[in-house]
């Protein structure tokens, strides 16, 4: 991108001297095209501003831009929820565009032990046990059963759910992509009986989830809580963290989903 800046600039110099001599004289039709595309075209400016603005507003936090992204070790490049759309002059899997898979040069050993590096560090960093991605969540006890939604509650079935883990610095939204709802606190309060249900994805403090690791299990947390399953009536509570087999759940990849 930037090194197509000076020949554009060299464009827009030859546009605007071809524009002014013909206003001088007489607008051709083509000409008058011209003008009508450049004045559509740069409305985008004003609608991409509108919808930063639009999150602004709902989420109380600027949207991401490149110039944020660290690393893709967090992120699942399939993800459309608004706090991790890749958007801004990236390619999201490059390896699959023309021009890395037919021109540019295969990564050598060392540059890709350096984004190995880069990414574990940040994960590290801010304690993210998992990328972001595609999982099928399972209780520790009974793995046949899997996490899921019947629209208005968290429901555990046999049938095999995918979830999306959508990550970002430390916290995880759980998003269930049969009907775009997430995982989610009633007004961000638990109550004495540990209710949790799921809500459209909004990217609110009350979607955030903390994965907790055990022994290759995780607890799925929120502030002092974690999600606690009971298999002999199959219900799911939020309850005080205990580390207990009932708070443990298996995230296991499914790789085959696509959007």
């Amino acid at each position: 991108m930037r090194a197509s800046i000076p020949s554009l600039f060299v464009i827009m110099v030859f546009v605007i001297k071809k524009l002014c001599k013909e206003w001088e004289e007489r607008l051709s039709v083509l000409t008058t095209v011209l003008i009508a595309a450049i004045t559509i075209s740069s409305l985008s400016v004003f609608s991409d501003w509108g919808e930063a603005l639009r999150q602004f507003a709902v989420t109380k936090t600027f949207p991401i831009t490149a110039d944020n992204l660290v690393t893709f070790c967090d992120k699942n490049p399939n993800d459309r929820s608004e706090d991790t759309t890749l958007v801004n002059f990236v390619s999201e899997l490059p390896e699959d565009t023309f021009f890395y898979r037919y021109m540019a040069r295969k990564k050598k050993e060392n540059a890709v032990a350096k984004d190995l590096f880069v990414s574990t560090s940040f994960r590290k960093k801010w304690n993210m046990p998992l990328s972001g991605g595609y999982y099928v969540v399972s209780p520790k006890n009974e793995q046949r059963e899997c996490l899921s939604t019947d629209g208005e509650k968290i429901i555990l079935n046999d049938v095999s759910n995918t979830v999306m883990l959508s990550a970002m610095k430390g916290e995880y939204q759980i998003v269930f992509k049969m009907n775009n709802t997430a995982l989610d606190v009633p007004s961000g309060i638990v109550d004495e009986d540990g209710n949790i249900g799921v809500w459209e994805v909004n990217n609110t403090h009350v979607q955030k989830w903390r994965l907790e690791e055990q022994d290759g299990y995780f607890m799925i947390c929120y502030q002092e809580y974690a999600l606690t399953y009971d298999l002999k009536d199959n219900s799911l509570k939020l309850k005080l963290k205990t580390g207990k087999d009932n708070q443990l759940w298996l995230f296991q990849q499914d790789k085959t989903v696509h959007q």
